[in-house]
């Protein structure tokens, strides 16, 4: 994939791209930690002083257990992903011999923003595990609402009149879970055991949106990435026969 960006785009040949490397998002785990630890071990034998040391121990996360454990398609594209985001971080904020960007850093509120169009993708969404799933840390930054907004209030007690009728008790008259807790999307939906609520707001909301449009946002939004493909995740396992009877 890699090789094809570079034959695509000439100007890019003399541009490092690691994979692995992180490409600034947090969540992108696997091929750092590979070497941190290592990296952790050295210092921690050279402060006790030790003369040897055995193979270090890595645990299995993140997109390291997408890639193993993933269908084939997934796990593909998920290694496409990692490279096309470095590859986007690279080129945002490394310059070319002349000065220039290769590519000016984006405006998050551009409307031709990867994260506005995905910002619009969350405010857009009708479903209730999007409409939940925005009650985060940062919901104003999304175009959501806030926590003392009254439509919160609406929504609360609309889930808990669903819980009651779906006879899952939930504790208290505003639930942490739906008290503007910092928990996306995909979370929320696990927790409330309605996996396949999230390819049905994936779906509407990329309708509403243009499904081209959102094709390179999706290659280089960690967030849209990681939405999407554990949303496919979540189809998987999903039992539609059973599924759709919580949606009478």
């Amino acid at each position: 994939m890699l090789e094809q960006f570079k034959n695509k785009y000439p100007e890019l040949k003399n541009l490092k791209i690691h994979g692995f490397s992180g490409g600034g998002a947090a969540l992108q785990r696997g091929g750092g930690r590979v070497t941190e630890v290592a990296h952790n071990h050295g210092r921690v034998a050279r402060y006790f002083h030790a003369k040897t040391m055995g193979p270090s121990l890595l645990t299995i996360q993140g997109h390291q257990m997408q890639i193993l454990f993933s269908p084939s398609s997934i796990a593909l594209n998920t290694l496409e992903s990692l490279v096309a985001q470095n590859l986007h971080a690279r080129a945002q904020t490394e310059l070319k011999p002349n000065g220039e960007h290769y590519v000016l850093p984006h405006n998050d509120k551009a409307q031709n923003s990867g994260n506005y169009n995905f910002n619009q993708l969350f405010a857009n969404a009708p479903w209730v595990s999007v409409i939940l799933g925005n009650l985060s840390s940062r919901p104003s930054k999304r175009g959501g609402i806030s926590s003392i907004n009254e439509n919160i209030t609406v929504i609360i007690y609309s889930i808990i009149i669903l819980s009651y009728l779906f006879k899952i008790y939930l504790r208290g008259d505003t639930p942490k879970l739906l008290n503007n807790r910092a928990i996306t999307v995909e979370r929320v939906s696990a927790h409330s055991g309605t996996h396949f609520l999230n390819y049905l707001s994936v779906s509407e909301g990329l309708k509403s949106l243009n499904y081209d449009e959102l094709h390179d946002m999706y290659h280089c939004s960690k967030s849209c990435r990681d939405f999407m493909r554990n949303t496919a995740l979540s189809l998987h396992m999903t039992d539609f026969d059973i599924a759709w009877l919580t949606m009478i």
